[in-house]
């Protein structure tokens, strides 16, 4: 999984770039296996003005699933971040956990039909031992 941070409105700092990193691998850890990249935007909405400004949009891209997009805006950048890898984390796990769940039904059904098919050829009745001679 690759974590690309992007803040195209302000410095890109260590500790931010690091706080990402870990909220990002923290959320969407269960699933690496499956996610490519992860491109996060980090931007001040409305410059010096101040307010409630600060957005973090997280764009997931998964093999075999489409994109995964979530955005917060909050007054302080990390609440924004903190609120958005926790909006990801659940968004993601839905998308997956649907996809898997399609799956096992899928296969499920192809399971029932196969159990009908065997159930449609004629029974042979077999003796039955009870032991007892």
């Amino acid at each position: 999984m690759l974590i690309k941070i992007h803040t195209p409105t302000f410095p890109q700092t260590n500790a931010l770039s690091n706080y990402v990193d870990a909220k990002i691998r923290l959320a969407l850890g269960l699933y690496r296996d499956k996610i490519r990249v992860v491109d996060v935007f980090l931007t001040d909405e409305n410059g010096p003005k101040g307010g409630n400004d600060m957005r973090c949009k997280i764009v997931v891209k998964a093999d075999r699933y489409p994109l995964t997009i979530t955005q917060e805006t909050a007054d302080d950048i990390y609440d924004s971040i903190n609120n958005c890898s926790h909006r990801i984390k659940r968004a993601v796990g839905r998308r997956f956990d649907r996809a898997l769940q399609r799956r096992k039904s899928h296969a499920g059904f192809e399971l029932m039909e196969q159990n009908s098919e065997q159930e449609s050829e004629p029974f042979e009745s077999q003796p039955i031992n009870t032991g007892a001679a």
